[in-house]
């Protein structure tokens, strides 16, 4: 039996700006994430794979707020919040990142999935005090 492939995704939030990266291979605007290795917990995944990639400390609700399961691969989409720290983008998988207010994002030409997810993640961060955080 093949193991299920799992990646964590993370939506995060500074002033009520959400952070997008400019994805080298895929040439896309995507939300910060990447693989979960063996022995990680989703969040600790989420929380490594965004101080690799954008070099920022986060805290991230508990519970996915969204999962899609497809050819074997499960992907937990997190609303998270900034902490701390100064993007420095790794270069190897990332051009560029972006801030966007909900405006932005519905004005934006992402592709409707991620722009999807973006509505979504807003709407969650809109309750998103305290409560279900964690660091």
């Amino acid at each position: 039996m093949r193991m299920m492939n799992k990646v964590v995704v993370g939506f995060i939030f500074k002033e009520n700006k959400l952070l997008l990266i400019k994805h080298k291979k895929k040439n896309m605007w995507l939300p910060v994430g990447g693989h979960v290795e063996p022995g990680e917990t989703l969040l600790e995944a989420l929380k490594r794979e965004i101080k690799e990639e954008v070099s920022l400390i986060i805290k991230c609700r508990e519970k996915p707020f969204f999962v899609l399961r497809e050819k074997g691969e499960t992907t937990n989409h997190y609303t998270c919040k900034y902490l701390s720290g100064k993007i420095k983008i790794m270069k190897e998988e990332i051009k560029d990142f972006k801030w966007l207010t909900k405006k932005e994002v519905n004005n934006s030409k992402l592709c409707r999935e991620i722009k999807r997810l973006a509505i979504k993640a807003f709407e969650e961060n809109m309750e998103f005090d305290d409560e279900g955080m964690v660091k």
